[in-house]
């Protein structure tokens, strides 16, 4: 399962590179600040894939400065 916020065709390009390689992947927009977007990410994972076994969390902002 891909997350995104705002990106979907970034998203999207992970997914489809993920089943290039044979592996299964689907792409869903949440925003992890967002109590009811978490809980359907989660129900979206489990209803595709039937669990989960990994979490990585890498949401963020970094603005960058010049």
């Amino acid at each position: 399962m891909v997350n995104y916020a705002g990106n979907a065709a970034k998203a999207d390009e992970v997914t489809s590179e993920i089943k290039a390689i044979g592996g299964q992947a689907i792409t869903v927009q949440a925003d992890v600040a967002n109590a009811e977007d978490v809980d359907r990410l989660f129900k979206k994972s489990l209803d595709t894939f039937g669990g989960i076994n990994v979490v990585v969390n890498c949401a963020g902002i970094m603005p960058l400065y010049l």
